[in-house]
Parts: structure tokens; C-alpha cells; sequence
């Protein structure tokens, strides 16, 4: 896998797939990102972003621990 760090981002990488751990914690919640409202049932299942991006392009995953946000990089 590969992985890097966005320039002026405090926890936000460009990965080539989904991490399995979490480069900023190293815990395992990596989960996809659905935006939205929180509905308790999908909490365990999704990493919920929350209404609107706060990047151009929607983040694909994020960690449910520290918030961190994982987009894949399509160049590879």
C-alpha cells in the first residue's frame, strides 16, 4: 500500500487502497466515509464525515478513532 501525507494537512493522506491501520493512531477503525446525519445504527459500520466536504474531492475512508482522512489517489 501505498501512502502520503496531503501538504498542509494535519491528518489528511492519499492512499492507493484502503489502510488496514491507521498512520496517525495505529488503531484499526479505518471505515468508509458516508456524509450525512449520524444514525446510530451505522456508527459501527461507517466513519460519518458530517453534511458538507471539507476537501474538493469526498474523502473514501477515515479513521472513527482520531478522524483522520484517507482519499485514493487515482495516478497511483
Amino acid at each position: 500500500m501505498k501512502i502520503a501525507k496531503i501538504a498542509g494537512s494535519r491528518n489528511s493522506f492519499l492512499v492507493n487502497e484502503k489502510p488496514i491501520k491507521c498512520p496517525i493512531c495505529g488503531k484499526k477503525e479505518i471505515k468508509p466515509a458516508l456524509w450525512g446525519y449520524q444514525v446510530q445504527r451505522l456508527l459501527k459500520k461507517f466513519h460519518i464525515v458530517s453534511c458538507e466536504p471539507d476537501f474538493s474531492t469526498a474523502r473514501d475512508w477515515g479513521c472513527c478513532n482520531c478522524n483522520a482522512a484517507f482519499l485514493r489517489n487515482l495516478t497511483k
